[in-house]
């Protein structure tokens, strides 16, 4: 059974600060600044951990509209990108 932790209002995804590129094909994107920090999914390293990290992830895409992960082989020794995948 998975619980919010989060109260109160989401918080606006249209006002995160953004940063413009310029991709090496030449398309200016912009990304959000604030990036989802992966590396705290490498604390679930057992396999019954995978729907906290699903419930993290989903709350991060769909309620606040994260769409920038920062993640490393490092984390975790790849639990971080284990999860991240799944």
């Amino acid at each position: 059974h998975i619980h919010h932790i989060m109260t109160g209002p989401i918080p606006d995804p249209n006002a995160y600060p953004r940063r413009s590129f310029i991709t090496r094909n030449g398309r200016n994107i912009t990304i959000p600044v604030l990036a989802f920090p992966s590396v705290a999914l490498a604390i679930y390293s057992s396999d019954d951990d995978q729907p906290i990290a699903n419930e993290a992830v989903r709350h991060a895409v769909e309620d606040l509209e994260i769409s920038y992960f920062d993640v490393a082989p490092e984390y975790g020794d790849g639990v971080a990108q284990l999860r991240l995948g799944e």
